[in-house]
């Protein structure tokens, strides 16, 4: 596939718009196999340039294909790939409310210490 070598020569966004080119034109059941690959490294590209959302959506779709297709081991793998994601993902969303609890009591911290005009 044209993607392929966009993203072997690091070029994402190209590589992109011909993986997702051949999810929408590959709409025949004898596709299904190049869709599923289509939708797989779309969710490789997409893990790789941490957007989890996104490589979450294309990994499972790419996994509903490959149990079309009877190809239990990219099942199982994609299970786990989607699962590390959701996780990092999780553990995304419980830093970011730390992190404003941290930056509040920072700022609190200095509304209490008086700006001298001097200084």
């Amino acid at each position: 596939m044209l993607g392929d070598l966009y993203w072997q020569t690091g070029l994402a966004q190209p590589a992109i718009a011909q993986y997702v080119k051949v999810v929408e034109l590959a709409i025949k059941p004898e596709d299904l196999e190049d869709r599923t690959e289509a939708q797989f490294s779309l969710g490789e590209i997409y893990a790789v340039t941490k957007d989890l959302p996104q490589a979450i959506s294309w990994y499972s779709q790419a996994k509903d294909g490959y149990v079309s297709l009877g190809d239990s081991q990219r099942v199982r793998f994609l299970e786990g790939q989607i699962q590390t994601l959701q996780s990092a993902t999780i553990s995304k969303s419980k830093k970011v409310p730390k992190l404003r609890i941290a930056r509040d009591a920072f700022r609190q911290a200095f509304e209490c210490i008086p700006i001298s005009k001097n200084a």
